[in-house]
């Protein structure tokens, strides 16, 4: 091989057994790389007469340092926590931030018109779906991160995916319900299949109810979109078509406030008469009346995490990467009927505030 013409960071990684990353940090002399591993970089690099290529370099540093963050909507529930980490860990390195929206445009048009406006050197997808896109966004030729399990991306060379299997979660929480007794488990979502959020989360249902014997497609309600109007009009459906139901689960927790409200309308109570849980693991789920049982998603590391790989990728041509992230059951007051009425009958429980006075 004429290392002279065609060595390049790559081949150095791997002489090195390490990753691209680590030895341009190694030969970069940047913090964070053992001694051994640095000198084991830069004797190979020695040795075989790498040099960076220059003019390549040279490029890097002249280009347009904007990372766009490519949303589905201004009302995602996530939308506030991606800027704040993706800004922290571009800024501090000299990126700008360009937020774009989707709003109901193709997603591959939207992504191709941002990139232009923009010149940008990276791109994020936050929401909607875009499976079965994967080679039109490879073609973008920049670093791409997407957020959502994708069977196999080792064909495209610059996309990363970040995700939470949908799916599986929403199974574990429909059997988290039939292990508290319920049987007849409404579910309100967005779509009831496809590859979409709502649609993985259907099929987890789904699966879920199979296995004990207990679908009904009457228990399924698909409702306009994620928000609290929408639990209203599809709780308040069911109830008027007096389908009998022990728990709902709900693809979001904002639907799960529409939902307990109808509940209220019709004079049922939430835990006694109807459990119900969410996901999300939103913040005002603690402040619900009763709290609200949701999935918390460990939606921080993920954006954080997401964030610096793409910093990796632009900075030290890191390999791309498809990472999984899992999911908890926070379990509160609207699957735990009995510690709810302990809660309410027990004054030792209560708020100073709220305890009977006797003088």
């Amino acid at each position: 091989m004429d290392w002279s013409k065609n060595y390049s960071i790559r081949d150095l990684a791997k002489e090195c057994g390490v990753s691209v990353s680590t030895a341009s940090k190694a030969l970069n002399n940047y913090p964070g790389v053992s001694e051994e591993t640095r000198r084991k970089v830069q004797e190979a690099a020695s040795r075989q007469k790498y040099t960076p290529n220059a003019a390549a370099k040279l490029l890097k540093q002249s280009e347009n340092k904007t990372v766009v963050l490519l949303i589905n909507d201004a009302m995602h529930p996530y939308f506030n926590l991606i800027t704040k980490e993706y800004s922290e860990t571009m800024t501090e390195e000299g990126y700008d931030i360009a937020i774009r929206f989707i709003n109901g445009e193709d997603p591959v048009y939207a992504a191709l018109k941002a990139v232009r406006e923009t010149r940008a050197c990276a791109l994020a997808i936050l929401g909607g779906s875009v499976l079965g896109r994967e080679e039109e966004f490879d073609r973008l030729d920049i670093p791409v991160v997407l957020f959502g399990k994708y069977q196999d991306l080792s064909a495209y060379r610059n996309i990363s995916s970040f995700y939470i299997d949908e799916l599986l979660e929403c199974y574990r929480l429909t059997r988290f319900l039939q292990e508290r007794g319920a049987r007849r488990i409404a579910f309100l979502t967005t779509e009831k299949e496809g590859l979409t959020v709502g649609g993985l989360r259907t099929a987890g249902y789904l699966r879920a109810m199979r296995e004990i014997g207990a679908e009904d497609p009457e228990l399924t309600v698909v409702v306009e979109d994620s928000y609290y109007r929408s639990g209203y009009v599809g709780m308040a459906g069911l109830l008027r078509r007096h389908l009998r139901v022990d728990s709902v689960l709900c693809v979001s927790d904002r639907l799960c406030m529409g939902c307990c409200r109808a509940l209220y309308d019709w004079g049922l109570q939430v835990p006694r008469d109807v459990l119900v849980a969410g996901f999300d693991g939103s913040e005002f789920t603690d402040y619900h009346v009763p709290t609200l049982t949701t999935v918390a998603m460990p939606s921080r590391d993920l954006y954080r995490d997401s964030a610096r790989h793409l910093l990796d990728r632009l900075q030290n041509q890191e390999e791309t990467r498809c990472r999984g992230y899992s999911c908890a059951i926070i379990e509160k007051e609207s699957t735990q009927p009995g510690k709810r009425m302990h809660a309410l009958y027990n004054t030792a429980d209560r708020p100073n505030h709220q305890k009977e006075s006797h003088t």
